[in-house]
């Protein structure tokens, strides 16, 4: 067939899959990507069959809407705000976002398997994500002469000690689309020998899939007077967020490394369960249903040690909104509080492993 004319398709030669779907009108077939052979292969732009990331991911998680956990009673005009209902000038002393969390290590993994090429170029693959086990624990104290606790902490509790912990994990199932690279290029180097390179660019690719998120949490404040026996108060809220997850990302590729920039966006449905208990007894269990949402930015390096083996690194901003947040729980309320809004920032750090 090398070297037919085929009239009016501009085609003028050539046996490869691309040219035979375009230009003669062939099915698509399948084939198992070649892998590269012979020196150079470290910079290679073959298509892996199978390829899997394993490495930790280093989170930071941001503090919930700021939600009043008590207030000064003042008689002097020392104040922020006032309140009708008891006619008192109050000032706050204690919140939610004075809680503050650290960076916590979890477990970050990646994997794919290579389905095919269509008649557009783009190579299929169904990926599957994990990253989770993140785990953070914090504590904070309050003192005031007197404190009008917003929680069921009595009145005239003079120090509170909170007690604050909070854990996700998220996993995803997505096909993604990405343009077949482009043939390699054959390098003459000065020492005289012949290396093979990808050839280096810019491309875009796509995905689409189903995402789930759990995020788990335990609240407890305890409050003392004097000598006085302490009052307990606690909260626990579990999330399970299921829904869409659609995302793109642009890649520059050189010699032997890639920078990615990517961006995802999961409109999700949120079973919220919030439950909480006064000096040990429990009170009324809540659970509802509500609409939540997971903007997702980041951005990722990989440096190819081989063929088979790669370094990566990134840094990944994630924004939830929609999540039921244990220190915002009010059992009076006879409802979940699912506004709740949440920042996730960190680094993550992995080897890449495909043939």
């Amino acid at each position: 067939m090398a070297g037919t004319i085929v009239p009016n398709s501009g085609y003028a030669g050539g046996d490869s899959q691309w040219d035979r779907v375009n230009y003669i009108g062939e099915a698509p077939t399948y084939q198992e990507p070649e892998g590269c052979i012979g020196a150079g292969c470290r910079d290679s732009s073959f298509t892996p069959l199978a390829s899997t990331t394993q490495g930790v991911a280093l989170m930071h998680r941001g503090q919930p809407r700021s939600g009043d956990l008590s207030m000064d009673v003042f008689s002097t005009p020392t104040f922020i705000g006032y309140d009708a209902k008891r006619d008192v000038l109050i000032k706050r002393v204690f919140s939610a976002s004075d809680v503050r969390f650290q960076m916590a290590p979890g477990y970050d993994e990646v994997v794919e398997r290579y389905l095919g090429r269509d008649a557009n170029n783009y190579d299929w693959y169904l990926q599957g994500g994990f990253r989770g086990f993140n785990d953070w624990v914090a504590s904070a104290t309050a003192t005031a002469t007197t404190i009008d606790p917003i929680t069921l902490l009595p009145t005239g509790t003079r120090e509170i000690d909170a007690h604050y912990g909070s854990e996700f994990n998220s996993a995803e199932f997505n096909v993604v689309l990405r343009p077949h690279p482009r043939s390699d290029r054959i390098v003459l180097y000065p020492n005289g020998e012949w290396h093979r390179e990808c050839q280096p660019g810019t491309y875009w690719s796509f995905l689409a899939g189903v995402r789930y998120f759990n995020i788990d949490e335990c609240f407890a404040l305890r409050g003392t007077e004097g000598g006085l026996s302490p009052t307990y108060y606690s909260a626990h809220t579990d999330n399970d967020l299921i829904g869409l997850n659609l995302g793109t990302e642009v890649t520059w590729r050189d010699r032997g490394w890639e920078l990615g920039f990517h961006f995802k966006v999961s409109p999700m449905i949120n079973t919220a369960v919030a439950e909480s208990r006064y000096n040990g007894d429990p009170q009324p269990r809540f659970v509802d249903t509500n609409v939540a949402a997971i903007l997702e930015l980041g951005v990722l390096s990989t440096y190819r040690l081989s063929e088979a083996w790669a370094v990566r690194a990134g840094y990944d901003i994630s924004w939830l909104t929609g999540a039921a947040f244990a220190p915002l729980q009010r059992p009076s309320a006879n409802e979940v509080d699912a506004s709740g809004t949440v920042f996730f920032q960190g680094l993550t750090l992995g080897m890449e492993y495909r043939r």
